[in-house]
């Protein structure tokens, strides 16, 4: 892992930099990746679906864009499992 980025690598032979988010949805967010996985588990698993107010109230987000963006993208990526990189 280099010093300077957090959650980044670096091949030892080639110097070619990636992140264990590259190519996903989580892929430039702020949030953090449990804030992420707990989204994940939270739509997955709610019977009837969640909204977007629901999410933000659940995870405390200080934003109701934040909390939209948030299920927006992980709708797309549940619907289209075969393909989690960011649209």
């Amino acid at each position: 892992m280099l010093e300077t980025k957090s959650w980044t690598y670096e091949c030892a032979e080639c110097r070619k930099q990636t992140s264990i988010t590259a190519g996903t949805v989580m892929h430039g967010s702020k949030l953090s990746l449990s804030m992420w996985f707990r989204a994940a588990y939270l739509m997955a698993t709610h019977p009837d679906g969640l909204s977007a107010m629901e999410l933000q109230r659940q995870l405390d987000l200080g934003s109701y864009k934040t909390a939209w963006q948030l299920t927006a993208k992980l709708r797309r990526a549940m619907v289209d499992h075969n393909n989690f990189s960011r649209k």
